[in-house]
C-alpha cells in the first residue's frame, strides 16, 4: 500500500513538472488594439517591414503611433528582387523613414537559380546603405527547385559580395523550416531574421535568433492595409551595434 501510494505521489510530482516546462516554455503575449494583433512580451524593440504593397507611408505618423506605451523602432524595406526589380517606392519610404529618425534597414529578394554575384551587386548599385543602417539583408525563402548544396552555394557567393562591400556580416531573413532545411549550420555565424506565424512560441531554429517576425496582419497608422510585425531580440542598444 505504500508502494502505490509513493508512486501516485511520484507520478503527480513528474507531471507537476512537466506542466511547469510546458508552461514557462509558452510565450506571453498582450493584446494592442490600436496595431490590431497581438504582441509577444518581454521584448523592447518592434519594428516593421514594408515594400511595394505598402505604397508610399506617412512616416511621421507611424513615428508618433504609441498603443500601451508601444512603438515602432526599426523598419526595414524591400529595394531589389533578383537581377533587374527595383521596389518603385522604396526611394521614397527610405528617405522619408531616415527623416523621421527610425533605424531602417533594406533588403533584397535573393533567387538561387540567378546570378548570385550579380544580385549582390545590383542591390549595391540600388541601395545607398549609411552609417546607422542595419547590414544588407537577404530575403530567401524559395528553392527554386534546387538541392540545398546549390543553395547554400550560391547564398555563400552572395554574401562573399556584401561582406566585402560592407565589411559587415550580413542579415539572412527566411522561415525556420526553410533555415533548417536549405541553410543550417554553415550560416549560424550569421544573424537571423526568422519568419513564424500562427504561433505565440518563439520560433524554434536550433540557434539564436536576432528578430522575428511574428505577424502578418498588424495596423499602423500611415500605412494603408496590413503590415507585417517584427521583435527584436535584444535592447536598442544592442540593435545600435547590428548597424553599420
Amino acid at each position: 500500500m505504500r508502494t502505490r501510494i509513493l508512486y501516485f505521489l511520484l507520478s503527480i510530482g513528474c507531471l507537476f513538472l512537466i506542466y511547469k516546462t510546458f508552461k514557462s516554455n509558452l510565450t506571453k503575449v498582450i493584446k494592442y488594439p490600436n496595431f490590431g494583433i497581438r504582441i509577444p512580451a518581454g521584448y523592447e524593440i518592434h519594428g516593421i517591414d514594408v515594400s511595394r504593397y505598402q505604397s508610399e507611408i506617412d512616416w511621421g505618423q507611424v513615428v508618433k503611433m504609441r498603443d500601451r506605451g508601444q512603438k515602432i523602432s526599426f523598419v526595414i524595406i524591400k529595394s531589389t528582387e533578383g537581377l533587374r526589380l527595383k521596389d518603385p517606392h522604396f526611394e521614397y519610404n527610405w528617405e522619408k523613414s531616415k527623416a523621421n529618425k527610425l533605424i531602417r534597414g533594406a533588403y533584397f529578394y535573393f533567387r538561387a537559380n540567378c546570378d548570385a554575384e550579380s544580385q549582390a551587386q545590383f542591390y549595391i548599385n540600388n541601395t545607398k546603405l549609411t552609417s546607422g543602417d542595419l547590414p544588407p539583408i537577404i530575403d530567401i525563402e524559395d528553392n527554386f527547385n534546387l538541392p540545398p548544396s546549390k543553395i547554400r552555394e550560391s547564398l555563400k557567393k552572395c554574401i562573399k559580395v556584401l561582406e566585402n562591400k560592407y565589411n559587415k556580416k550580413p542579415i539572412i531573413y527566411t522561415g525556420a523550416h526553410f533555415y533548417k532545411k536549405n541553410l543550417g549550420e554553415e550560416f549560424d555565424e550569421y544573424p537571423l531574421w526568422v519568419a513564424h506565424y500562427g504561433n505565440v512560441n518563439a520560433p524554434q531554429v536550433g540557434r539564436n535568433w536576432a528578430m522575428w517576425q511574428h505577424s502578418e496582419r498588424g495596423r499602423v497608422n500611415g500605412i494603408v492595409g496590413h503590415v507585417d510585425f517584427n521583435v527584436f531580440k535584444g535592447s536598442h542598444k544592442s540593435l545600435l551595434s547590428m548597424c553599420l
